[in-house]
């Protein structure tokens, strides 16, 4: 959407977001109204949801978030997963982590090798390390 619609949000999101340009308006559902609907079907253990309409996803990455914003959000709270925002802090945890097994020395004494490097399985003497 470019700068000249306006973006309305409902205070208490009870409703998704609409847009207006002079007499032209739109109501639609982002990422953040979909989450909301998702956990509402998971809160009310139903067994899923409807879509309308697939094909009003961001498949080519218009906007710029990812591919399929829409349908991955359902995806990622109906089946647990973690979101884009938990992955990156899940990433900085990783390199936390591999950054302080590397300073712990191994029974020869020398600092744990090969733990931070190549994306392959490593093992180490406290078992087997993935270097994402």
């Amino acid at each position: 959407m470019d700068d000249n619609w306006e973006r309305v949000y409902h205070p208490t999101n009870a409703m998704g977001p609409y847009a207006f340009k002079g007499n032209q308006w739109v109501g639609y559902d982002d990422v953040a109204q979909v989450r909301r609907k998702s956990q509402f079907v998971q809160q009310k253990g139903y067994g899923g949801a409807m879509i309308w309409a697939l094909d009003l996803d961001d498949f080519a990455n218009v906007c710029g978030c990812e591919n399929y914003p829409l349908l991955k959000t359902i995806n990622r709270v109906l089946r647990d997963y973690p979101s884009p925002g938990n992955m990156e802090v899940f990433g900085s945890l990783l390199r936390l982590l591999r950054h302080l097994f590397s300073q712990i020395p191994s029974a020869t004494g020398s600092p744990t090798a090969g733990i931070t490097g190549s994306s392959r399985s490593k093992t180490s003497r406290y078992g087997n390390l993935i270097d994402l």
